[in-house]
This record gives C-alpha cells, structure tokens and sequence, in this order.
C-alpha cells in the first residue's frame, strides 16, 4: 500500500510539471518594443581630412572665406569700394553687377543687394578654402569632422522650393555648405560640397541665376 501511494504521488508530481511546461511552451512571447529612430544627420569620419595648400596664384593669395567676407572683402561693402579695389565688375553674361574677370577665375561670386551693399560671396571652386580647412570638392562628412558641434541643419526656402541647409554660424552671419543633391533632405555624408557661401544668417537660398 504504501508503495502504491508513493507511485501515485510521483506520478502526480510529474504530471504537474509536464503542465506547467506546456503552458510555458504555448504562452506568447512578450513583443520587444522598436526603438525609435532619431533624426538622420550626416555621420562624421573618424580621421580628420588631411589640410589642403591654398592656391599660390589666387587673386588674393592667402585669404579665406569667413563668415564675414573673404579676406579685405567685406560683406556689407560698398559696390564703389569694391570697383575702386578691382573686386568687382558689370558681368557679361548678365544684368548685374558681381565679380570682377580676375576673381571670377578664382571661382568667386560677389552678389550686391539694392543699396550696392556685398550681401553674399559665394565660392564655386577650391582656389580659397574657409579658416578650418573646408572648401570646395570636400566630402560633407569631411566638413561634418572640421566643424564639429558648430555644424548645424535647418530646412529654408530656394529656389523651385525647399532644401536642408548645412551651416555655421558666426555672429549675425553665417556659411553655408552646398552639398549635391540635399535639395530635401541632409546631404549623403559622401557628397562633395558643390559652393561655400558667406551671408547673413537665416533667410532663403536664393543665389542669381547667372
């Protein structure tokens, strides 16, 4: 007899745990909550570009694009001073007045506003590079490794519409890194920078058409 209760209470025993491994086994699985993506910006490389030589043979050896102006010239200059000191010139191509033919081959772009005030300089290609080594033809990851923190994004209008500007920003002004194709979004960390702009800060893109 007390055998059988003894088998009787194993077999109890064993049944149980038999259940309690079953019901595990057919109990969903708790979902793991996705976590939610944040905001895409272009990702920094980890080895610092290596410096670029300024041009020896530019217009004005040895200046750079500031947020400010490029070297002796100023933004907020007069178009007179700027006639006076060679700097600017009647374009050919166009209803307006902009670089003189020496700094239009450095790839310079002088727009004056209504007042025959510099409002933006506008470089177009790497004769002249920006104080922390940015120019033109750099990758927008590598602009992304020079500035930093001081790096920033914000959507503006242009042109056809809207477009993710890449800049820094100094005082009341700004530079602006065009990068190709971040009309919508934050440019490809590989896309070159296509222009480099010095302007007041804020406001739309809206370079002249010619």
């Amino acid at each position: 007899m007390r055998r059988t209760l003894a088998g009787l209470a194993l077999l109890l025993a064993l049944s149980a745990c038999s259940g309690e491994t079953a019901a595990s086994q057919d109990a969903p699985a708790t979902p793991t909550p996705s976590p939610t993506p944040s905001p895409t910006r272009v990702v920094a490389a980890t080895v610092t570009p290596t410096p670029r030589t300024p041009a020896t043979s530019a217009f004005i050896s040895g200046a750079t694009l500031t947020a400010d102006g490029l070297g002796p010239i100023q933004l907020g200059m007069t178009l007179a001073d700027a006639v006076r000191e060679g700097w600017a010139g009647e374009l050919p191509h166009c209803d307006r007045w902009g670089s003189s033919p020496r700094l239009l081959a450095d790839g310079v772009d002088l727009v004056f506003d209504d007042s025959e005030r510099l409002s933006e300089i506008w470089l177009g290609n790497a004769t002249y590079q920006t104080p922390a080594g940015a120019y033109v033809g750099l990758a927008a990851e590598d602009v992304a490794v020079l500035y930093g923190d001081r790096l920033d994004y914000e959507p503006r209008g242009s042109v056809g519409g809207s477009m993710q500007v890449m800049f820094t920003r100094a005082g009341d002004n700004e530079l602006v890194f065009f990068a190709l194709g971040n009309e919508d979004t934050i440019p490809d960390p590989r896309s070159p920078i296509s222009a480099i702009g010095a302007r007041a800060y804020g406001g739309d893109i809206d370079r002249p058409s010619c």
